[in-house]
């Protein structure tokens, strides 16, 4: 008895769970029958398991894989397991892709195939998304870069509005934006406060996304019926930098649920946002480091233009730098005073009383002295 309820019980466990997979399940006998679906089979073909039952699977499925029937069998037989994409025809008329994986069962001595059907249509979009919007921005950079990829978002996903921010205070509580999209036209950007609308969740690192209600949940969002939203993330921090959204009057369907991509095009939106900071402040520091040379190219003008003498020597008396008034008062050249000494151009000076006054100098920061200088352009004189 033990055994026979252990038996049992394993036969409701295997029955309920292939009835609660989140995968449809078909079973087709060789003839092309479907005698067995699941509850998700339904939901993904708009039949009831009546309907489904009397059909054979040409009547969903076209595929090319399923047109010569017999071939398709002989090799599930052989390899027992084989995946494919295809499309369904759902109760509406339209199609759908999927992603098919037959599995050939042999149960008391009839052949069966137990499908597993994925719907990949969310899939689908992800990858041409993906690869849109990647073609679209890959030689964009800067302001260029936001504007194409705000279009390229609010075209693949069939919202009119897209918006990519960046945080315009420290407390994360206002938005600056990059680019404002609506349709294909680009607005002029703006500041907004993020309380009470979807932006507060999403600058808190969270991604967003409500495919219809938007207006009644959050009031301030009048006239909005879906939203989807991503942080942006400093690549240099890790902090929540900004944001990407999009949204729309009207409701969406739930593939539209593509905050996984929008992920990726936030991390290109985030390091071109540092970019730009350190592209900023690097413009900067070359302002300041021109006007500085302005300002050293003055000083050195001035001076080289002093009537007066200005001599810069280092310890030992040496020159080592002139002004032009030197070279006219003394008659030499820089080149000619840039071997020369103090002592060269004053005589009476000794190296014990230099070394007095360079030590006195230092102590002081500056001394005032009178002296005379020799001459080369009247030997005789002497000046002061």
């Amino acid at each position: 008895m033990q055994k026979v309820a252990a038996k049992n019980f394993q036969l409701r466990l295997s029955h309920f769970t292939i009835e609660n997979f989140h995968e449809a399940v078909f079973w087709l006998d060789s003839k092309q029958n479907i005698f067995q679906v699941n509850d998700i089979a339904c939901e993904m073909t708009g039949y009831s398991k009546e309907e489904l039952m009397a059909m054979k699977i040409a009547d969903l499925n076209r595929s090319s894989v399923l047109t010569d029937w017999a071939v398709f069998w002989e090799r599930l037989k052989k390899e027992k397991k084989i995946i494919f994409e295809a499309q369904h025809r759902h109760k509406t008329g339209h199609f759908y892709d999927i992603e098919i994986t037959s599995n050939f069962v042999e149960f008391e001595g009839k052949e069966f195939s137990c499908s597993i059907v994925r719907d990949i249509r969310k899939r689908k979009l992800e990858e041409e998304i993906l690869r849109t919007v990647s073609e679209a921005t890959s030689g964009f950079t800067g302001k260029d870069f936001f504007v194409q990829l705000a279009k390229n978002i609010s075209v693949t996903l069939s919202m009119r509005y897209a918006l990519i921010t960046e945080c315009a205070n420290e407390e994360k509580t206002r938005l600056r934006t990059l680019c404002y999209l609506d349709g294909q036209l680009v607005l002029e950007n703006i500041e907004y406060d993020t309380a009470g609308v979807p932006c507060e969740i999403i600058m808190q690192g969270k991604d967003f996304f409500m495919a219809d209600g938007v207006e009644q949940y959050f009031p301030k969002e009048k006239g909005i019926q879906s939203y989807i939203g991503v942080p942006v993330f400093s690549p240099v921090t890790g902090e929540v930098i900004g944001h990407i959204i999009a949204v729309d009057p009207n409701p969406v369907a739930s593939e539209n649920n593509q905050t996984s991509i929008l992920k990726i095009f936030a991390s290109r939106a985030g390091a071109e946002i540092e970019r730009i900071k350190v592209e900023n402040k690097l413009k900067q520091k070359n302002v300041e480091l021109k006007e500085r040379l302005n300002e050293i190219e003055l000083y050195h003008t001035s001076i080289e233009n002093l009537r007066d003498q200005i001599f810069w020597l280092d310890k030992t008396g040496k020159f080592i730098r002139v002004n032009e008034a030197v070279c006219r008062e003394s008659g030499f050249d820089k080149d000619e005073l840039m071997n020369m000494h103090v002592f060269d151009l004053n005589p009476d000076l000794s190296k014990e009383e230099w070394k007095a006054r360079w030590e006195e100098t230092s102590k002081d920061k500056q001394q005032v002295l009178e002296t005379f200088s020799y001459s080369q352009l009247i030997p005789e004189a002497r000046w002061r």
